[in-house]
């Protein structure tokens, strides 16, 4: 069944993962049960993987690659940033093609924190 639903999504990809992983140049070759097999064991970031789970990014390690460096990227600015230091840019709002906010603040006083903190906490325990 499982290969059927990646056939029916994307013909040539599984062609291609089938080349590519097994070198099978002709999936029909097979008999059904190893085909189907052979399917199920293609790799997470085998072409037809990647579509199925809506993976855009090839290879998907890539982005938590790019995670990691705008992590690094953004301390590295925390750190030695001053008034004219430009915002950084991050890779995965360019890969993603979007804004990654992390929605990162900092508090002037104990006393915001502790409002803003209360304030967390009253909306998680009326949520909860």
């Amino acid at each position: 069944m499982m290969l059927a639903h990646m056939l029916a999504e994307d013909r040539a990809a599984v062609i291609c993962d089938f080349a590519e992983t097994y070198h099978v140049f002709d999936i029909h070759t097979l008999p059904a049960s190893l085909a189907a097999t052979l399917a199920c064991g293609l790799s997470a970031d085998s072409r037809i993987m990647r579509k199925l789970a809506g993976v855009e990014v090839s290879p998907p390690f890539l982005l938590i690659a790019a995670a990691i460096m705008d992590e690094l990227t953004a301390l590295r600015y925390q750190i030695g940033a001053d008034e004219n230091t430009p915002k950084p840019h991050y890779l995965l709002d360019t890969i993603l093609g979007g804004s990654t906010d992390r929605g990162a603040f900092g508090f002037d006083t104990a006393e915001e924190y502790e409002a803003a903190r209360q304030k967390i906490i009253e909306r998680a325990l009326k949520n909860g």
